[in-house]
């Protein structure tokens, strides 16, 4: 009975003690608005940061992980009927990337086309693409970003920034961060 005991109190501790993620009102809503939602990882440290207001490239929401060494930002663009450029989200990506990317002689940027099979079974996106590159300077002190962007069509796009210095599988852990529903 004993050897029962100490595991399960061992997990109760660990529920009792994780640590909870405090998503923020707008966030939320964005997120209802395009009908997506977000997996939260539960099995690390994360914790939710303070959203800069005058950040390089504004974002919507950010946790951080100190075990991981994984920043994670959220930017979402609601659809917005009037823009045209809105319905051409190669366009909006490439703007985007373009805005974050260092443009220096030594810097790479790397785009992948994410598998249709990926698209539709674990995003349930229109479409989407993965960079990786070096950010400038003003974005992050981090020295590299994976960029996931997901369309769905007429409700909007997702950006997902995991922020890093030296790859891991986290990166791959922590890929299926978002999906519309």
């Amino acid at each position: 009975m004993k050897q029962l005991l100490i595991p399960f109190f061992c997990l109760l501790c660990s529920l009792v003690f994780a640590q909870k993620i405090d998503y923020s009102t707008t966030f939320l809503e964005k997120l209802a608005a395009i009908g997506a939602e977000i997996s939260t990882p539960l099995d690390s440290d994360y914790k939710d940061m303070h959203v800069l207001k005058e950040a390089f490239q504004p974002y919507d929401f950010a946790m951080k992980s100190r075990k991981e060494k994984l920043e994670i930002r959220y930017y979402i663009e609601v659809l917005d009927a009037e823009n045209p450029t809105f319905f051409h989200p190669h366009m909006r990506f490439t703007r985007f990337l373009m805005n974050l990317a260092a443009n220096t002689e030594n810097s790479i940027l790397a785009v992948h086309d994410i598998e249709e099979s990926d698209l539709q079974d674990e995003f349930q996106a229109d479409w989407g693409k993965v960079a990786f590159f070096q950010p400038k300077e003003g974005f992050m002190a981090a020295t590299h970003c994976k960029l996931l962007c997901l369309y769905k069509e007429n409700r909007g796009m997702i950006y997902v920034l995991f922020l890093f210095d030296k790859p891991s599988t986290n990166l791959d852990n922590r890929f299926y961060a978002v999906q519309f529903q």
